[in-house]
């Protein structure tokens, strides 16, 4: 599958990769794996930058709240890119989950064929760092042919145009919370974003109580909708709405979800009392 057939269906996208055993975006290998075994070929993917410009999976910085969060309770001097890639990560609630980098990406996409990855960039809101990140995102897919499995979310019209410069496929976030007092975004938006060659928009579905009818509205315009929920418990509240995407954490199925529900909110358990514990050390450091 590539980008081009997203708007001939409905799809899932496993948000941070995927939930995985009670955990959240945790951006690593076996979250991967285990959607893509369940039939997931759409997934995004969160991008932070180390301290030696690295650029490496997590959400959405490196430092020492982020890597609290990933069960890392080492305070290194720097957060470089060897240091973190040698990491395990969540390795109080797992076995020790693998990170991934940017550098990782061709192989990636080779082992998983058909998967599509939409890159997360959100903190790098200006055209530098933007066009930084995609730079060296062009460096590493060059000659591997993947530009039909790739997307790069933007939030603001500079990073769009970054993202365009380099010839990557954007996918405009086109309710970014800084944009709420915009009451007729689409009209607004439309032509400038058809001028930049956008034919794919996220829209987080938070929003679409209080502005009624835009996801309709920019799927009659052409463009291909991503939305975001938690669970994917809303299909056909979203497929009426013309969503062709639906960002999630994790996925139900049919009838097993009473029974996936229970495990997952166990796991999600464990996970609250291993954060405790994960406190606990780091005090004591």
């Amino acid at each position: 599958m590539t980008i081009n057939d997203l708007n001939k269906g409905f799809h899932y996208c496993m948000h941070g990769l995927g939930a995985y055993k009670g955990l959240r975006q945790t951006n690593t290998l076996e979250a991967l794996d285990y959607w893509y075994k369940k039939g997931v070929r759409v997934f995004e993917l969160d991008i932070a930058i180390t301290d030696d410009c690295q650029y490496v999976a997590v959400a959405h910085t490196v430092d020492a709240p982020s890597m609290k969060r990933l069960d890392i309770v080492e305070r290194p001097e720097k957060y470089t890119y060897d240091w973190f890639m040698s990491k395990k990560l969540f390795p109080v609630t797992t076995d020790g989950l693998t990170p991934i980098s940017l550098q990782m990406i061709p192989s990636i996409m080779r082992e998983y064929p058909d998967s599509i990855i939409m890159f997360d960039i959100f903190g790098f809101f200006t055209a530098r760092q933007t066009f930084d990140f995609c730079t060296a995102l062009k460096n590493i897919i060059d000659g591997h042919e993947l530009n039909d499995r790739i997307l790069v979310e933007a939030y603001n019209f500079k990073m769009l145009g970054s993202i365009c410069e380099q010839k990557l496929e954007p996918i405009y976030c086109a309710r970014h919370e800084h944009d709420l007092t915009v009451t007729d975004a689409v009209s607004l938006r439309v032509a400038s974003l058809k001028e930049f060659g956008v034919r794919f928009i996220s829209y987080p579905w938070k929003y679409t109580e209080k502005f009624v009818g835009e996801i309709k509205a920019y799927t009659q315009a052409g463009f291909t909708v991503f939305s975001r929920t938690k669970y994917n418990t809303l299909t056909q509240q979203l497929q009426e709405a013309g969503v062709n995407v639906n960002i999630i954490a994790y996925r139900f199925d049919g009838a097993k979800a009473p029974f996936q529900k229970i495990a997952y909110y166990a796991a999600c358990f464990k996970r609250l009392v291993a954060k405790k514990i994960v406190n606990h050390r780091a005090k004591n450091i």
